[in-house]
């Protein structure tokens, strides 16, 4: 890489040859590379000595905060030592130094050869210079303090600092917390608290809630970060005791009652109560069911219902659906209600209720092997295999066999004639035989089926058959 610096230079006079009157080519593919805060890489490919053959004898490189013309050429900044061009053809590449951050520069670039024939102007090429490095640091928070101690948390509260000193808004905070005293050497030993808060702009209060253990003094420190990863200096050390850990249950729940039943669903509603036996509002429900019934001692055994909301003020009456339940089955229903840090509750009432019998959506599958075996002038024999109830398995309740002189589909299918007498399904895949009779002498006849069970559910249309009575 070639470093450009910025200033006046002047070009060599390497002689002329009175014969030489072909410039070098204009260059057409400048453009910007690599851009910093105070440089910008140019690229180019290399033009020739004369027109696109050879090799030039030099550069003229020059930026203005305008675009660069024939006309501007002579006003705008000459970049010092350029290069010496590469053979044509050649990728070239310089760094032009020393300018301004955040700026707007146009480039463009001139070739001369040994003869000082000098080649058209090139294209012109714009970039804006990067911003400059960050190097100032969110200033120190000083005020890192305490509200709302309990026994499971301390709520921290802090004024924001700044992106640089105490102006803008920080990136990121970084606090920590240990059992014990924290200092600069130490600092990262400490525990890392996850989820800080997105910092608020310089000035604003900031509050975080840190869950702990009760009965425990824990101390405290903060520090910030830029979008550059300045650290501020550490904040002031902050130090709290959480309280004694509460020992009064939630009061347990006494009125437990199923609703209604459908059969995947029990309909549940019960009283709330409370934190402190029947004060305040509780912190969660343990609802939990079970094929046998549930009792203390197996209650963590059962099965944990999700989803239930958080409880009520006391008094409220509660109301949860409890879904995907197997049909036609005993359930035992209890709950436990648990705060914050969390005593339980005594379990509740038990109760039980059966899950209703699921209904039957599946119709038989239909029959495809319907076959026609055998005719006379006014019979023909049908043969195929039992469908079932529901799809293969089980018993059919019912036939609905039809007939007509014209191609059975589902669109005509109660245009043909139903056959009445025809038995009733035989256990799934057993194979089934009927004469259909007084039909007609020499014609010819499609014949179908659908089968049904006891809802009824419908199976689709049977593959349909032909066949001709005899003369």
């Amino acid at each position: 890489m070639f470093l450009v610096a910025l200033g006046l230079g002047c070009n060599s006079d390497n002689g002329t040859k009175s014969d030489d009157t072909t410039p070098p080519a204009a260059i057409g593919n400048l453009s910007a590379g690599g851009v910093s805060f105070n440089s910008v890489t140019l690229l180019l490919t290399a033009p020739g000595d004369d027109d696109t053959v050879g090799t030039a004898s030099s550069y003229d490189i020059r930026y203005s905060s305008s675009e660069i013309t024939e006309t501007s050429w002579g006003g705008a900044t000459r970049a010092a030592s350029p290069p010496v061009p590469q053979k044509a053809g050649t990728s070239d590449y310089f760094t032009v130094v020393g300018l301004d951050p955040l700026t707007t520069y146009h480039f463009a670039i001139k070739t001369s050869d040994e003869a000082n024939n000098q080649s058209a102007i090139s294209n012109d090429a714009t970039v804006e210079t990067a911003p400059p490095p960050d190097h100032i640091p969110p200033s120190p928070i000083i005020d890192l303090g305490a509200v709302d101690v309990t026994s499971l948390s301390i709520t921290l509260v802090w004024t924001a600092t700044g992106d640089d000193g105490d102006s803008g808004s920080a990136s990121h905070y970084d606090i920590r917390y240990s059992s014990s005293l924290i200092t600069e050497s130490n600092f990262g030993d400490a525990a890392e608290i996850d989820g800080e808060p997105t910092p608020k702009p310089a000035g604003q209060k900031d509050s975080m809630v840190v869950r702990l253990q009760p009965n425990t003094t824990y101390y405290f420190m903060i520090r910030a970060a830029d979008e550059a990863f300045n650290w501020s200096p550490l904040s002031n050390l902050m130090s709290a005791h959480t309280d004694l850990a509460e020992a009064i249950p939630p009061a347990a729940v006494t009125d437990l009652t199923v609703d209604s039943v459908s059969y995947n669903k029990v309909y549940l509603h019960w009283t709330a109560t409370g934190d402190d036996g029947l004060v305040g509002n509780a912190t969660l429900y343990d609802l939990r069911r079970s094929f046998g019934f549930l009792t203390a001692d197996n209650f963590s055994q059962g099965t944990r219902v999700n989803g239930v909301p958080a409880p009520h003020a006391p008094g409220t009456m509660e109301n949860f659906t409890v879904t995907k339940l197997a049909s036609d089955s005993n359930f035992y229903f209890a709950i436990k209600v648990g705060d914050e840090v969390p005593n339980f509750s005594e379990i509740s009432n038990v109760v039980l209720t059966h899950t209703l019998v699921a209904p039957d959506v599946t119709a038989p599958s239909p029959i495809v092997d319907l076959r026609a075996t055998d005719s006379t002038r006014t019979t023909v024999t049908l043969e195929w295999l039992a469908s079932g109830d529901d799809n293969v398995t089980g018993t059919a309740s019912e036939y609905d066999l039809r007939y007509a002189q014209f191609e059975i589909t589902s669109a005509n299918w109660t245009l043909a004639t139903r056959v009445s007498g025809v038995p009733h399904p035989r256990v799934a895949a057993t194979s089934e035989l009927y004469v259909v009779r007084n039909l007609k002498a020499n014609t010819l006849y499609w014949f179908a089926i659908k089968v049904s069970d006891e809802i009824p559910n419908t199976s689709p249309l049977s593959n349909v058959v032909t066949k001709h009575t005899g003369q």
